[in-house]
C-alpha cells in the first residue's frame, strides 16, 4: 500500500484500527481456511461485524465529502468481510 493510500486509511479509520486492519488481513484471512475450534470463528465473526462497521463508517463520510477513494475503501470492507463469513460457513459446514 502507498504511504498516500496509507494515510487517507488512517485518517479515515484512525491509525491504531488501520495497524489492526492491516494484521488482520495479513494473518487472520490467510489462515482462515485452516480454522478448527469454535473460538477462532467466534473471533472470525467478531472481524466479520467490525469490518462492516468501518465500511459503514467510510460510506457515510465518502457521502460527505464525495470522495471515490472512501467508497473503494468501503468496498472493500465489505468484500473483507463478505470473504470472511464464506470461511465462517466452510468451517461450520466441515463439522
Amino acid at each position: 500500500m502507498s504511504t498516500e493510500r496509507q494515510a487517507d486509511f488512517a485518517q479515515v479509520v484512525g491509525p491504531l484500527t488501520a495497524r489492526r486492519l492491516a494484521y488482520l488481513s495479513e494473518t487472520e484471512v490467510a489462515r482462515s481456511w485452516m480454522l478448527k475450534n469454535k473460538s477462532e470463528v467466534d473471533a472470525m465473526a467478531k472481524a466479520t461485524k467490525f469490518l462492516r462497521k468501518q465500511a459503514d463508517k467510510a460510506e457515510r463520510k465518502a457521502r460527505v465529502t464525495a470522495d471515490a477513494n472512501l467508497l473503494n475503501l468501503a468496498k472493500a470492507y465489505r468484500t473483507q468481510a463478505d470473504v470472511l463469513k464464506a470461511k465462517r460457513k466452510q468451517v461450520k459446514k466441515r463439522r
